[in-house]
């Protein structure tokens, strides 16, 4: 945890925990704080990082305007701990490959929006990260027989693991 939080560190929480308790983990958030972007229900994912953006600030610097730009929670923190999603800004283009990679590094693809389990396309389901074809087909024919009510019981499709859900449990949604 980094940013604008009283305690920045590294905090060891339990499975399933969320962004929310994470910030409480950490003493809370500082005034500066911007938590306009940052998904608080969000589930945890081990080994990541999420930093709090502080707020624009404006001020007097001897007489002149000075105005400290924060860097967006979407340009700091992975896709899933974000309400908008990771986009690059338009005005930093990179230099692309043909395949539509960064020269020398394989393509990055969008990240995915929220994913209703119960009513999404095979297609939909297949943006989930470690998702694929086979995958999302089980996906479809288990919930055609058991609705999905809780984003949990998508461990009971065959082949989804807790790696899987870590990756995929704040895309998905059954409400």
């Amino acid at each position: 945890m980094a940013g604008a939080v009283v305690a920045p560190g590294v905090y060891r929480l339990p499975a399933g925990a969320r962004v929310q308790e994470l910030i409480d983990e950490a003493a809370g958030t500082t005034p500066q704080a911007d938590l306009s972007d940052i998904n608080i229900a969000a589930r945890l994912v081990d080994g990541s990082v999420l930093r709090i953006p502080a707020q624009r600030t404006a001020g007097m610097n001897n007489g002149a305007l000075a105005v400290r730009r924060a860097r967006p929670a979407a340009e700091l923190n992975p896709a899933y701990y974000t309400r908008s999603g990771w986009r690059r800004p338009a005005k930093q283009p990179l230099e692309t490959d043909p395949s539509g990679g960064q020269a020398g590094q394989p393509p990055r693809q969008a990240a995915p929006a929220i994913v209703h389990l119960n009513t999404a396309s095979q297609a939909e389901l297949e943006t989930l990260p470690g998702i694929g074809p086979v995958t999302a087909r089980k996906i479809i024919r288990f919930r055609e027989q058991n609705p999905f009510t809780r984003i949990e019981d998508l461990e009971l499709v065959p082949g989804i693991g807790p790696k899987t859900m870590e990756a995929v449990g704040a895309l998905v949604t059954t409400d």
